[in-house]
Formats: C-alpha cells, structure tokens, sequence
C-alpha cells in the first residue's frame, strides 16, 4: 500500500513510468551495489515529472508485481544516547547504521547495516527477519556483532516510511532511488516532509557524465547529503545536536516555503 501523505499528481507520475520499460528484481541482482558510492540529491517533488520525461530512454524502472513505486517502512536502532546520530552529525567516516525495513509489496523484511569507509563508500550487509522487531533478538545481536562489530545495547529509535521509484541504467553500472511521500514517528511524536525528494545515485565509482547527473546538474541540483534517520530525529527531537544540519534544516524549510508561496 503506497504512502499517501504526498502531494503531487500520482495519476501523472504514474503515467510517466508507465513510459519507462521495466526491469524485474531478478534482473536487478546484476547491480546490487553492496559495496559502491552513494551520492544523494534533494530537490522540490514538482520538479520530478520533468526529470523522469528526460531520462527515460536511459534508464529501465523497476517493477515488482506490477507496482513502478514502491512502498518502505523502516524502523531505525541507536544506542541510547544517540550514538549513531551524533557520528553523523559529527560528520564522523568509518560509522554504522542500523534498521529493519520492510520492502512492502516484495513481502520481505530485513534487518540491515550500514557501515561508512572513511574511503566515502558504502557496504551494506543485511538478513532476512521475520518483521521489525520492538526490542533485538539473539540472532539479531549475534548479526550485529558479528558483521559490524556491534556490541553495545541498541534500542528502537523511530520509524519513517516513503515511496520509492528504482531507476536502472541500461549502459552502466548505477541504480538511482527516488524517495518520496517521507513520513516519520516515533512513540510520541510525527511529522511529514511531503513535497521533498531524496534521489540517491549509487555506483561503483562516482561518475557525472550519466544521464541522471548530468540533468541534475544542468539544473543546478548539486550533490547533498541527507540522512533521513538524521530526518526523523531532528525534526520530532528537541534533545539532539542539529548544529552541523541547519543548513539541511533550512533547505527543508524552503522546499516547504516554495510550495507554498
């Protein structure tokens, strides 16, 4: 079931991808990117039509059972004090992240972990789990320390959920995530970022002369970093340091403003 908190014309982005050939998760194992470069983007939803028309001979849009977006949720561990986020915030390399999500209409869920090089990669390692789980299992903390060396207690943190459209290019390795219809809560508190999207650009190495970048930057869309666990937290927390995102805070607010005016 998608996440309807969004608010562009679904009808029509719809029809756009209906534009675009398909490709199957099976297919898609030949760039799975465990390990690769995560470039992100953000930019205003009213901008996404556009770019989908112009890059749609280059890329093939992943279908699962029919649906050309897909729906997430994602429940997100930390310790106690927020280690994970003040790591990001401190703009500390060599960092992890860890998370259930459960791909909706696959009917799959895992629990994931994210480690950060110091080398800007990514490296994701993950298990297939029944559901989220409200407080880790023993095989969960044995996966944990076991892949990333995680020991310490980790307790739920928050969830968010968004759509997601997965673009693939037909000439090269590289997979681009479209995230939107953001959504987040916790145990007291929620909040939405509707017209905001998270595109995600993931390769081996970071190229710019693939169509999807080189139209992001004729638009002077330039690369961005957004965490959208850092989201969740910021934006429903009043005890966490924000100094390093106020920036993205701003940016936030913006996107909020220009749909607004």
């Amino acid at each position: 079931m998608l996440n309807d908190t969004f608010a562009p014309d679904v009808n029509h982005l719809q029809e756009i991808l209906d534009t675009f050939d398909p490709i199957s998760l099976a297919e898609m194992d030949a760039v799975r990117l465990m390990n690769r470069t995560d470039t992100k983007y953000i930019f205003h939803i009213d901008l996404l039509p556009e770019l989908l028309e112009m890059v749609r001979n280059e890329y093939r849009v992943l279908s699962v059972n029919g649906n050309r977006q897909s729906s997430y949720e994602t429940r997100y561990f930390d310790t106690k004090d927020l280690r994970f986020y003040t790591q990001h915030h401190n703009e500390k390399l060599n960092r992890h992240k860890v998370r259930f999500r459960n791909y909706i209409e696959s009917n799959l869920c895992f629990l994931e972990v994210k480690f950060k090089t110091n080398k800007d990669r990514t490296i994701k390692n993950r298990m297939v789990v029944p559901g989220f789980e409200d407080k880790l299992s023993e095989e969960s903390v044995r996966f944990l320390r076991d892949i990333a060396g995680i020991e310490f207690e980790l307790h739920y943190v928050l969830t968010n959920r968004f759509n997601r459209i997965t673009l693939v290019n037909r000439y090269t390795p590289e997979r681009v995530t479209i995230d939107l219809g953001i959504s987040f809560k916790d145990a007291n508190h929620s909040a939405e970022a509707p017209y905001l999207v998270i595109a995600e650009v993931k390769q081996e190495k970071y190229l710019q002369e693939t169509a999807f970048v080189k139209i992001l930057k004729q638009r002077l869309i330039r690369p961005e970093g957004m965490s959208k666990y850092c989201a969740g937290c910021y934006l429903m927390r009043t005890d966490v340091k924000t100094n390093n995102f106020k920036q993205k805070i701003l940016k936030l607010q913006r996107i909020e403003n220009e749909h607004a005016a």
